[in-house]
């Protein structure tokens, strides 16, 4: 598990910074996603790694499985910067606040209400930066967003704002849909942005993709009838 633990020393950067602007490419058909051209700036950090689906459950506060609606260019990106002694900004955290619809619960804490159909943001690893020749994604451990009208199992534990935040990076998040015509994998999603992966991450992904299909059949099942007679 790596519960993200942001260290200053690794995530303060200049952000003179050789940017290509997006070109956002608006789909003619409303169901489909909003692309992005965006390109990535990606940061490594320090965060509890977990291997297995069982410490993954055993560790979050919250597991549900939901999906977005919110287009990423239009969800709440943070960015926050150091003051310096200097004209250039030093940026000391970042991430986005997604809205997420629930479409199960897996495992919630005895104090919440959260139900089937709620709404709520979580938390994910990565933002927009604004720059003189435009924007640019920043993420950690080359984190992919949430994609629309994908469902997916999260992991998710309660920061110290309250807030909920994917915990493990790529390997808190599972595509539950990933059988499905326009669905694309971590990898294939990794390499379309420009950015690395280790292979051992990869490898655990699947891994713990697949004990969550064994896992969550029922449920994972539940969700796409409904989402069939929707």
């Amino acid at each position: 598990m790596k519960n993200l633990i942001i260290l200053y020393s690794t995530v303060i950067m200049s952000l003179i910074l050789a940017s290509g602007c997006a070109n956002n490419n608006r789909a003619d058909v409303k169901e489909q996603p909003e692309k992005t051209t965006l390109s990535t700036i990606n940061i490594d950090s320090n965060f509890i790694e977990y291997e297995q689906e069982s410490s993954l459950y055993k560790n979050a506060d919250l597991i549900v499985i939901a999906n977005t609606d919110v287009a990423f260019k239009d969800r709440e990106h943070i960015v926050k910067y150091m003051e310096t002694d200097t004209t250039d900004k030093a940026i000391e955290d970042f991430y986005t606040r997604t809205p997420i619809n629930i479409s199960q619960v897996i495992k919630k804490p005895n104090e919440e209400n959260i139900i089937e159909n709620d709404k709520i943001e979580v938390i994910e690893p990565l933002s927009v930066i604004q720059t003189d020749e435009g924007e640019q994604k920043i993420t950690r451990e080359s984190y992919i967003e949430m994609q629309e009208q994908q469902e997916y199992m999260l992991y998710l534990k309660k920061n110290s704002y309250g807030e909920y935040s994917i915990i493990n990076m790529n390997n808190g998040i599972f595509q539950v849909t990933k059988d499905t015509e326009d669905a694309i994998s971590l990898e294939q999603q990794i390499e379309d942005a420009g950015l690395k992966i280790e292979e051992h991450t990869i490898a655990d992904h699947e891994d713990i993709s697949d004990q969550i299909d064994a896992k969550y059949s029922e449920e994972i099942e539940e969700v796409m009838e409904k989402n069939l007679d929707s």
